[in-house]
């Protein structure tokens, strides 16, 4: 898994904290979202 993360500022760590702990758990159910599809298209090919 590879996060693609602009250059921050050492001055505003907490923001970036706050900005991956909203961000990751939306790319997660992002990606579940394609498995979930990829696995219905195999299981079913219809």
């Amino acid at each position: 898994m590879i996060f693609k993360t602009p250059r921050l500022c050492p001055s505003e760590p907490t923001k970036s904290a706050v900005g991956a702990a909203v961000a990751i758990p939306k790319y997660i159910k992002m990606q579940t979202k394609i498995v979930n599809k990829i696995c219905r298209k195999i299981l079913d090919p219809l």
